[in-house]
């Protein structure tokens, strides 16, 4: 992450393939822009996670369950 992020998630629980890892999530325009270990790095925003989960808008309760 080159250039400077407009938000930094920090200390976020990252849980997929694997086993469970804390990374900084960092945004910028809107989209993520790099997941990773921590760094220590600023940006114009920052949220503290406190090492839980984080879940960046891949949840999705659209369903089709009525038509069955």
């Amino acid at each position: 992450m080159s250039a400077l992020c407009d938000l930094i998630i920090k200390e976020s629980l990252l849980q997929g393939a694997g086993e469970p890892r804390i990374v900084d999530i960092c945004v910028r325009g809107g989209a993520i822009c790099s997941v990773g270990p921590p760094t220590g790095r600023s940006a114009r925003e920052s949220i503290e996670a406190g090492r839980k989960l984080v879940l960046p808008g891949f949840v999705n309760a659209h369903t089709h369950l009525d038509k069955a």
